[in-house]
C-alpha cells in the first residue's frame, strides 16, 4: 500500500512532506534511531495550550521517559517496530503532563531513511477516552437496574410461592391457569399447575357468579368478593379477584380465602397430623411465648440442646441456648414484631452439656385469638458447612455474607474495617474488569491516581505487577 502511494504521488518537498504529517496528526515527533526526540509539531488546537510548555523540555530526551511507566514498553516495540521497517502498528500511550494529569495518545513510528530518523505521529484519544468512560457508566447503570430488577422479581416470587392463601394468575382473554402458588396446588389437589383452567375449579353452579365476579373487575377494576364451591368434594370458598397487566396483556390474580378452603379440602390433614411432622422434622423447632419463654419444641431442638425432656425446655427463656449474647432472642423478637418474618440469621445454639452449635434460623409470629403474639423457630444445624474463609488470622466473609455471623466475635471496629477493605477489593476487581485491565482508566473510574491504586494492587495481591506491558489494554 505505501509504495503504491509513492509511485502515486512522488517524492514530496519539505513543505508539502511537513503540511502532510501535520494534517495526518494531531502531535508528531522527530527521533533519531535510538528514540531520542529532535522536534516535536503539535497541530490540534485544543491538545497544543496542555503541550505547549512541556513539549519544549522534551527535545534531547529519550520519548519513553515522557510516558507512563506502564507505557514504555509499548514505545520501545514501536521504535523496534520501525527500525525494521516493518508495517506500522498503532500503540495507545499515556504521556505526563505535570504530576499528576495524563493524555491517551494514539501513536505509530515510521522510518525516513533518506534522513535515518523516525517520524511518530500521534493522535489525542481524549475524545474517545471520554466515550468510554460514558459507556463503562452505562453499563454500570444498566447493570444496577438489571440487578434491582432480578431482585424484584426473586422477592415477588418468594412472596408468591410462600403465601398460606392458594392464589392464581389466570389469562383474562380465555380463563386458562398460567401460574399458581404452592398453597394452591397443594389445597386444591392440583399436581401440575397452568394446564386446566380456572372453572375446572369449581362446581357449575358456581361459575355464573364467578363469571360476574372477573367482568366486574376488567370493567371497573374492583369488584366485591364472591363464594363459590370448589369442584368434586370441595365446599364453599370465598373467592377475590384484582387486575393488572403484562406485557400488553390483561391478567387476573385470582386468591381464594384461606379458612374456607382449608376447611374444605376433602380429605385434609389434622392438626394432629401437622404437629407430628414438625416433631419428626430434621431441624429443631420452638414455639416461643411473647416474653421469650419457650411454650414447646421437637425432639430435635432437645438433641441439639442437649436436653432429656420437654419439660426442661418448658417455661425456660430460649436465650438460655440460642444466641451468641444474652441480648440476641430480644433483638430477633422485637424484629419479628416490628418487621414479620426472619429468614437465613445465622447463630449459636449453646447445650446444657458445653456443645455449641453453628445454626441457621428462620422465625415467624402469628398472633392467637386472645391476641397475643406466639413466635415460631426453625433451626437447622449448619455446623457441617464450610467456615468462613481466615485470612492472617482475621475473619472475611464474601459480598453475601450475614454481617450477624460476626456479631459477638470481633469488635465493631474490626467489623467495619473489615467490610471496608472487603467492598474496596471487590471494587477495584469490578474497575479491572471493566476497563479489561486497563489501570490508567480503572485508577480514573475509582477516583484514585495511578500510583494509589498500584499500592491497593500491592496491598490486595491483585494482578500481576510485574508484566507492565499490556495494562492500558491498546
Amino acid at each position: 500500500m505505501v509504495k503504491s502511494l509513492l509511485h502515486a504521488l512522488g517524492d514530496l518537498s519539505g513543505p508539502v512532506g511537513a503540511a502532510l504529517v501535520a494534517a495526518s496528526s494531531d502531535l508528531a515527533l522527530v527521533l533519531t534511531a535510538d528514540g531520542t526526540i529532535e522536534d516535536v509539531s503539535v497541530s490540534a488546537e485544543d491538545l497544543a495550550p496542555q503541550l505547549r510548555t512541556v513539549v519544549a523540555g522534551w527535545r534531547g530526551r529519550g520519548w519513553a521517559s515522557t510516558v507512563t511507566i506502564e507505557s514504555r514498553d509499548k514505545i520501545a516495540e514501536l521504535i523496534a517496530t520501525a527500525v525494521r521497517g516493518d508495517s506500522p502498528r498503532w500503540r495507545q500511550v499515556n504521556i505526563v503532563i505535570g504530576k499528576t494529569q495524563e493524555i491517551p495518545i494514539l501513536f505509530s513510528a515510521i522510518a525516513v531513511k533518506p534522513k535515518k530518523r523516525l517520524l511518530a505521529l500521534g493522535r489525542d484519544m481524549r475524545g474517545t477516552a471520554a466515550l468510554q468512560q460514558r459507556l463503562v457508566e452505562t453499563q454500570q447503570a444498566l447493570d444496577r437496574d438489571y440487578a434491582r430488577l432480578r431482585n424484584a422479581d426473586a422477592r415477588y416470587r418468594l412472596l408468591f410461592q410462600m403465601s398460606a392463601e392458594p392464589i392464581f394468575v389466570v389469562d383474562s382473554a380465555d380463563e386458562r391457569i398460567l401460574e399458581s402458588n404452592l398453597a394452591a396446588d397443594r389445597i386444591l389437589g392440583r399436581q401440575e399447575a397452568g394446564i386446566r383452567g380456572l372453572f375446572d375449579l369449581f362446581a357449575r353452579d358456581s361459575h355464573g357468579r364467578l363469571r360476574s365476579l372477573l367482568s366486574s373487575v376488567l370493567i371497573t377494576g374492583r369488584a366485591e368478593d364472591v363464594s363459590a364451591k370448589l369442584a368434586g368434594r370441595g365446599g364453599m370458598v370465598t373467592v377475590s379477584a384484582s387486575l393488572f397487566r403484562q406485557d400488553q396483556e390483561a391478567l387476573f390474580l385470582i386468591r381464594i380465602g384461606l379458612a374456607l378452603a382449608t376447611a374444605a379440602s376433602g380429605p385434609g390433614r389434622t392438626k394432629g397430623d401437622v404437629l407430628r411432622l414438625l416433631e419428626s422434622s430434621p431441624d429443631g423447632f420452638v414455639v416461643v411465648e411473647r416474653d421469650g419463654r419457650i411454650a414447646h419444641v421437637n425432639a430435635t431442638f432437645l438433641e441439639l440442646a442437649q436436653l432429656a425432656s420437654v419439660d426442661q425446655a418448658r417455661g425456660a427463656p430460649l436465650s438460655r441456648w440460642l444466641g451468641r449474647t444474652s441480648v440476641e432472642i430480644d433483638m430477633l423478637l422485637t424484629k419479628l414484631r416490628e418487621r414479620g418474618p426472619i429468614r437465613f440469621f445465622g447463630t449459636v445454639l449453646r447445650g446444657d452439656q458445653g456443645g455449641r452449635t453453628d445454626i441457621e434460623l428462620a422465625a415467624s409470629v402469628a398472633t392467637m385469638d386472645d391476641g397475643q403474639p406466639l413466635f415460631g423457630f426453625s433451626i437447622r444445624d449448619v455446623g457441617v458447612r464450610p467456615k468462613a474463609e481466615t485470612r492472617a488470622g482475621r475473619i472475611t466473609v464474601g459480598p453475601a455474607g450475614d454481617i450477624a455471623d460476626l456479631i459477638g466475635r470481633l469488635p465493631l471496629k474490626e467489623m467495619v474495617r473489615e467490610s471496608t477493605d472487603i467492598f474496596e477489593r471487590l471494587a477495584i476487581e469490578a474497575a479491572l474488569r471493566l476497563t479489561n485491565d486497563n489501570r490508567a482508566s480503572a485508577a480514573q473510574i475509582l477516583g484514585l491516581s495511578r500510583q494509589g491504586l498500584y499500592m491497593k494492587l500491592r496491598r490486595y495481591g491483585i494482578g500481576d505487577l510485574g508484566n507492565s506491558g499490556g495494562e492500558d489494554g491498546a
